[in-house]
């Protein structure tokens, strides 16, 4: 095919030889701003099949940066790269030559250049589409710095291939399995042995869980390495179960289907059971590179050209006469709230009190509480909740079922107990029901489903009667769209499968010419723990520390794969931000101390890829690689207390135990394709921690933001020297890096001694790209507080966003590249004035009163370099917005209150922007019909800025840009 676009027009052709594919195209409308360079590129994908039959159906959807227009079955991709940027294909080719650079150097700093993916990031920031004359790297060999280690020759050796349980263990009689291994070491207290496990190459397929405890202390873990340079041999960790001696017959290999089956019965009932169920998952074992997506057969069909991102294929039903079904009645929770201890930094009460309701509409999760619960919290949106949350408990498709779903009337009962039906909420995450039954084109949700996001369902308040999800302006983003899978009538494209547990029959939709049987070796998860090191308790987890943490594992050079799915298992909201989670991962860790995991990889692996769950310290994650995950990456999730006995345990304000995450280091790894499953994930999620550190590492592609902290708790996270692109692929409303703290939480972090005032957060030196959906580059969300955010670049978001009651931030020092607000400060009073209805006087309108900050705890957005994307912000192009602002009084604020301070900001715009206020445009002080515009002199004139003058200059060149970016990151 052929692209062409007249540069200044506002159409796009193209065209096209292949057959059954229209020969020419029109496209009215089409923005002339990226008209300005477009590039097409054909791409032969032998890993997909070619099906002339479904050719007739053309998508063109857009995705963030792309267009991609392409047909259903791939055969030929189409990729139309949207060139709309700040500043030109210039600027843009720098910026991602800079982070591809940077990415390299940050790791290289932090000693783990063999654990970084220079090829894989040079094809995500689509250098080789995009830019001219970039090279993609080759292919690294990975030989980690401890190949040249000898291998301990008194430890415990594994060999799955050729060892048994009955030897003796040694190099020359291995043993067959880990566990016996494990076993061994539990046993051998005195020690007689060095305590090393060395596995040997291949894959070691793990019959159950291994569980490590304080009997396995000062245990390293690691493969074989002859000790002469020479890289460490290759040892993979597996939950699944290898589908031996498939007889493949023809299923279906008419009209263009390849359809085959082939009986299960010398595979363990366990492993049909997990992989005919509704978290079931298939892989091949072949595929270490993400070739190709196996799915469940589902409808709609994935759409091959979008590989992990899976939004774009999904089912719209806002739009037709589909009805969220829910209960009549919601049960209202308890609602909790601590009047002392209390913080007073905030201007008003509703992040200064930690909160939380009990049981209601919360008893679907566990812990049955959360914030949301509390029928008074307060938040972003937190009024589409109340007094519920809200969650549906079916779907009635109506007429349009054979619309939607053109073949629902040859589903059948056996398929209830496998199916899943998935959707997005809010846009922010998605949720996923299990099926209790399908009649009469309706669809009943079971029991598990619902759980994976930390809101509940919205609905339009201003309609009559009892809150209705999914009706009058909320239908459109909130409530949908959906896929269905788990359904053998929807086997209907290559690379799907079914599983029929009764017969125990696998189905597979084999991706070759029809009549070709399938030829790859499958593995069907079943652990979804591989691994679990625990330590020993005297009562729950949740209510203590260990009487005995497991102390100084090192797990080193191994990898992990096929783990099980979780997202029907059990969630709770661990704090007060919106993400759910599951307390469970392929590598599971609580109450353990000085646990060292270097140089592996998390790869297809159903879940969240590890987990420090409770009380675990000082733990090391090096140099490790995390892909193709159905969930998070890492994540920490502690425990606190109340002293209230009807709050279930390990939920509360008081931290003073300990019983958390505490100096966590994340340093040098590579995160990418994450959250296949769940869309709420990211590479770092910490819940109820302090002190992590995440250095030197590269996260991209993702389908949320790439690192979520949920809660201050005690503070001291560092997040340095990191690269960050592609995040929020199939979401929107967050930031690549999104902070919450809604709830305050008692530590003794900070001094030593019980405060509700955590550490700050640093985040400093990192290059983040927030393209695609990605709002910001850190987007401090509701009540964010005490926050140093300095010497970074960012590239393609806003600056500094402090929103409903955050403060005590200082973002300072960074470099905004493409920005169009640089200062930004909200609320609660959405698109109102923040002093509406008066001047906001002494013990005036205290709504209004509520959007400034108290004096001696505002945000400060001081010092930083804004090079403005043109046209600047929405708002007559201000620099910066701040609500909390009132021209019209002394100071812009009222008595006892205060103003962000915004001094000693370079801003670089074009010379010749419009601007309808005499006074200037560069700052809009206040909010809807009465806000004002302000130069710089007269706002820092009017408001009482007596620090340094912020300054405005031209529009720099591209070299410029790019040198001020190196200055920023040393680079």
């Amino acid at each position: 095919p052929t692209v062409s676009c007249t540069s200044g027009s506002s159409s796009l052709a193209y065209s096209s030889s292949l057959p059954g594919i229209p020969t020419r195209k029109e496209v009215d409308g089409w923005p002339s701003a990226w008209c300005s360079s477009i590039s097409c590129h054909e791409e032969a994908d032998s890993q997909r099949g070619w099906l002339p039959e479904m050719c007739a159906m053309f998508l063109w959807v857009l995705v963030g940066c792309t267009i991609w227009v392409g047909d259903v079955c791939a055969g030929t991709r189409w990729s139309v790269t949207d060139r709309d940027t700040p500043f030109g294909p210039d600027v843009d080719c720098r910026m991602r030559h800079l982070t591809a650079e940077y990415a390299d150097r940050v790791q290289r700093d932090a000693g783990t250049v063999f654990a970084s993916r220079p090829d894989l990031i040079h094809d995500a920031l689509e250098l080789g589409t995009i830019c001219p004359n970039a090279t993609r790297p080759p292919t690294p060999t990975l030989v980690p710095w401890w190949a040249s280690l000898p291998a301990a020759s008194a430890g415990y050796f594994v060999d799955f291939a050729k060892g048994k349980d009955t030897a003796s263990g040694t190099e020359v009689h291995p043993l067959k399995t880990v566990g016996r291994a494990l076993e061994l070491v539990g046993e051998d207290s005195t020690p007689s042995r060095d305590r090393v496990v060395t596995l040997r190459r291949g894959v070691h397929y793990l019959e159950r869980t291994l569980e490590l405890t304080p009997a396995h202390d000062n245990l390293v873990i690691t493969p074989f390495c002859r000790g002469d340079g020479t890289p460490c041999e290759q040892v993979w960790l597996s939950g699944g179960v290898v589908l031996h001696d498939l007889q493949w017959t023809a299923h279906d290999t008419t009209r263009g289907r390849n359809i085959w089956k082939s009986s299960l019965t010398r595979v363990p009932v366990a492993a049909v059971r997990m992989a005919s169920g509704p978290q079931a998952s298939l892989f091949r074992l072949e595929d270490l590179d993400g070739k190709t997506e196996l799915d469940r057969a589902r409808w709609p069909n994935r759409r091959p050209q979008d590989g992990t991102i899976d939004r774009p294929s999904l089912l719209d039903v806002a739009t037709s006469s589909a009805e969220w079904l829910q209960s009549a009645v919601v049960a209202t929770a308890a609602p909790k709230r601590v009047e002392t201890p209390s913080v007073s930094q905030s201007v008003t009460t509703e992040f200064n009190h930690w909160i939380s309701g009990v049981g209601g509409a919360c008893t679907r999760f566990d812990p049955p509480a959360a914030w949301i619960c509390n029928p008074n919290c307060t938040g972003g949106g937190a009024a589409w909740d109340a007094p519920g949350p809200f969650f549906p408990t079916g779907l009635a498709l109506g007429a349009d079922i054979g619309h939607l779903f053109p073949n629902a009337t040859r589903w059948t009962s056996k398929d209830v107990s496998q199916a899943v039906l998935t959707t997005w909420t809010n846009g922010w995450y998605t949720s996923h029901f299990d099926l209790a039954s399908f009649t009469n084109a309706t669809v009943v949700f079971g029991p598990r489903g619902g759980v994976q996001g930390g809101r509940g369902w919205h609905f339009d308040g201003s309609l009559p009667g009892p809150p209705k999800i999914c009706t009058g302006n909320v239908r459109g983003s909130d409530c949908g769209p959906i896929k269905i899978e788990g359904i053998l009538a929807e086997l209907d494209v290559a690379n799907e499968f079914w599983i029929d547990p009764k017969n125990s029959t696998l189905y597979f939709f084999n991706n070759a010419t029809p009549g070709t049987a399938p030829r790859s070796t499958f593995v069907a998860p079943v652990l979804q723990v591989l691994v679990q090191m625990r330590g020993v308790y005297n009562g729950s987890a949740a209510a203590t520390a260990p009487h005995r943490p497991l102390k100084n594992i090192t797990l080193r050079g191994l990898n992990f794969r096929d783990g099980a799915r979780t997202h029907l298992e059990p969630h709770g909201i661990p704090s007060g931000g919106d993400w759910a989670m599951q307390r469970t991962a392929a590598v599971f860790l609580e109450g353990t101390d000085g646990v060292v995991i270097e140089g592996c990889q998390f790869k297809y692996l159903g879940g969240i890829g590890l987990m420090l769950s409770g009380y675990n310290r000082r733990h090391v994650v090096n140099a490790s690689q995390f892909s193709y995950l159905g969930g998070t990456a890492v994540a920490a999730w502690g425990f606190t207390s109340s002293i209230d006995p009807s709050v279930p345990a390990g939920v509360g304000i008081d931290g003073t135990a300990g019983n958390f995450p505490r100096g966590t280091q994340m340093i040098g790894c590579t995160c990418h394709e994450i959250g296949t499953v769940e869309k709420q994930s990211s590479c770092y999620f910490g819940a109820k921690t302090a002190e992590t550190t995440v250095q030197g590492c590269s996260f991209f592609n993702g389908p949320r933001a790439m690192i979520n902290l949920n809660d201050m708790l005690g503070g001291g996270t560092v997040i340095s020297r990191n690269v960050i692109f592609n995040s929020c692929r199939e979401s929107g409303d967050h930031g690549a890096i999104n902070t919450w703290s809604r709830t305050p939480y008692l530590t003794t972090v900070r001094t030593g001694e019980p405060s509700l005032q955590p550490k700050a957060v640093n985040i400093s030196s990192n290059l983040i790209i927030s393209n695609y959906n990605s709002f910001a580059g850190v987007d401090n969300d509701d009540g964010s507080s005490w926050f140093d955010i300095g010497h970074n670049v960012f590239y393609m978001n806003e600056g500094l966003k402090s929103d409903y009651h955050g403060h005590d931030k200082v973002y300072h020092d960074n470099l905004n590249i493409g920005a169009g607000v640089c200062c930004f400060q909200f609320g609660f009073i959405s698109g109102q004035d923040a002093c509406r209805g008066g001047p906001c006087p002494g013990g005036g309108d205290m709504a209004g009163r509520n959007e400034f900050y108290e004096v001696g705890h505002t945000d400060h957005c001081i010092r930083n370099s804004c090079v403005q994307r043109p046209g600047g912000s929405w708002i007559h192009g201000a620099y910066a917005i701040l609500w909390g602002c009132n021209g019209s009084l002394p100071g812009c604020a009222p008595p006892g209150r205060a103003i962000m301070s915004t001094s000693g900001n370079r801003v670089f715009r074009e010379s010749n922007r419009s601007c309808p206020s005499d006074s200037g445009c560069d700052v809009a002080c206040g909010m809807g019909d009465n806000v004002t515009l302000l130069s710089m002199v007269d706002f820092e004139s009017r408001c009482g800025e007596n620090a340094e003058r912020s300054t405005v200059h031209p529009i720099p060149s591209a070299a410029e840009i790019d040198l001020m970016a190196r200055r920023v990151l040393d680079l």
